[in-house]
């Protein structure tokens, strides 16, 4: 996990490390990352981890399914709105459970992390290098989905409210 520390990034940006390690009750669906204005930050599907550049003011993040941000434009949407940890704690995704041994409804969830619990975690994981201009490209072609999400507020969109533990 030295790699927080020395990893390059420019000053009005700070390193985020995003890890979903793999789990038997993970959906297929990756956990896409934006800011309040619906920019791309980066996704992470189940197995994987990346390092993504956030700008250095960002607080906050906007959690989505890849499954529900390609869903019809109407459809209900669970988003999870997740605080920034600080520098070197990251962000850990886990798949629901009901108990140990019984799965949840597949949505993941998001944790902060100091960076002894990612050092654990990042053992059977796959890194992914981070693809802004591919990830833009493609939320792209969901933007009316984005923004139903993010800006117009649909009645059927619920906000999950996350401060640093388990939702």
């Amino acid at each position: 996990m030295d790699v927080l520390a020395s990893v390059p990034v420019p000053p009005s940006m700070r390193a985020l490390l995003v890890a979903y390690p793999p789990d038997p009750c993970a959906s297929t669906a990756s956990v896409v990352l934006l800011d309040g204005r619906g920019r791309f930050i980066g996704a992470v599907a189940p197995g994987t981890a990346t390092l993504l550049a956030v700008p250095a003011l960002t607080r906050t993040l906007h959690a989505i399914s890849s499954d529900e941000l390609t869903a019809p434009v109407g459809s209900s949407v669970v988003r999870d709105v997740v605080v920034v940890p600080p520098s070197p704690s990251g962000l850990l995704v886990s798949a629901t459970r009901f108990s140990p041994s019984v799965c949840g409804n597949g949505r993941p969830q998001l944790e902060s992390a100091t960076k002894e619990q990612l050092e654990w975690k990042l053992v059977d994981v796959a890194f992914i290098e981070p693809r802004p201009g591919a990830g833009e490209a493609w939320l792209a072609a969901h933007r009316a989905r984005v923004d139903e999400i993010l800006h117009r507020r649909s009645e059927m969109a619920v906000d999950v409210a996350w401060s640093g533990g388990p939702l």
